[in-house]
């Protein structure tokens, strides 16, 4: 029986899902070499004057990289635009349109759905390198690279300036956030949150941050030691009042004849109306008790058991990855 041809767009959307996941996860983290972060004090940041293949004026570039600064400062980086006394240098760049594979992440742009097509998941994106060396140095270069996907963009409109400015942003950002480049300040604390705490806080575009799963010891319940229960309470012994006897009724007096004596029985010992006293029950000592029992999955950083979570301006997406996938 052959599938509807609703079915059959549902299969190809969910492998273009899967293939969008799968390239998010094999993207390639900087290249070249990597700076002493101790060294790095303050960055200075430049702006290649050719974006998207269109040659920008000085003080559009000016503005540019003063605002895209003020983004990387606004998460604690000591990046300043302009001329100053600075130990590293990020320059970015923004090469012109090109129309190759969707870019790693997640968007509604996959392309031709069909897998047998030329165009199977092809769009126009736009490539953003940045690159991060030491003034001493020009030579020893880090850069990262990303694409986003290309929009009707042009420089006199105010929206693809801004565009840019967050293209640049969030690029610089992930590549400083990967060389573990120290911080001057806190990141600010809308970034745990799940949208920003105002509109005046900018937030990357794409975060990718991978680290070693983290799993928290499990401790098993301790038993409660056994304590003896104390002896029920026994019930008092009720008291019987002594009751008088009788008197005895006189003997007339008769002949005494002699016979052998009798023995006269020894008087009973007074019967004790108290009640008794219970015997004394010490408490027995309880047995030493064993120790816990502390059930742990370690987690060995050389098995591959990594986590990935991409934060984006909604809520995190996380994955997971080693033998229990998810």
């Amino acid at each position: 029986m052959n599938p509807t041809p609703g079915k059959r767009r549902a299969r190809w959307l969910r492998l273009s899902i899967l293939t969008v996941l799968a390239g998010c996860a094999e993207q390639a983290p900087y290249r070249g070499v990597r700076p002493d972060p101790a060294q790095v004090h303050k960055i200075g940041l430049k702006i290649d004057p050719t974006l998207a293949g269109s040659r920008a004026d000085g003080a559009k570039l000016k503005d540019m990289a003063a605002r895209a600064a003020r983004n990387l400062g606004g998460w604690g980086y000591a990046v300043a635009a302009g001329s100053g006394d600075f130990s590293h240098i990020l320059e970015a760049k923004i090469d012109p349109v090109a129309h190759k594979s969707t870019p790693p992440g997640f968007s509604m742009s996959m392309g031709n759905s069909d897998p047998r097509a030329l165009e199977f998941q092809k769009a126009y994106v736009l490539p953003v390198d940045c690159v991060i060396y030491p003034v001493a140095r020009p030579q020893d270069r880090a850069s990262l690279y990303m694409d986003f996907v290309a929009k009707d963009t042009s420089l006199s409109d105010p929206d693809s300036v801004k565009t840019y400015v967050d293209h640049i942003s969030t690029v610089c950002f992930n590549l400083l956030e990967d060389l573990k480049i120290k911080r001057t300040q806190a990141a600010p604390a809308a970034a745990q949150a799940e949208t920003p705490a105002n509109a005046d806080t900018w937030f990357p575009e794409v975060r990718v941050e991978v680290r070693n799963k983290t799993v928290t010891p499990i401790a098993a319940p301790v038993a409660a030691p056994s304590v003896p229960s104390a002896p029920p309470p026994m019930a008092p012994v009720p008291v019987v009042p002594a009751v008088p006897k009788p008197a005895a009724a006189p003997v007339p007096a008769r002949a005494v004849v002699p016979s052998a004596p009798v023995a006269v029985p020894a008087p009973a010992a007074p019967v004790s109306t108290s009640p008794p006293v219970p015997p004394t029950t010490a408490p027995a000592p309880s047995q030493p008790q064993a120790p816990a029992v502390t059930t742990e999955t370690a987690t060995d950083p050389g098995n591959g058991k990594k986590e990935m979570i991409i934060h984006n301006q909604g809520s995190p997406i996380i994955l997971e990855f080693g033998y229990e996938r998810k």
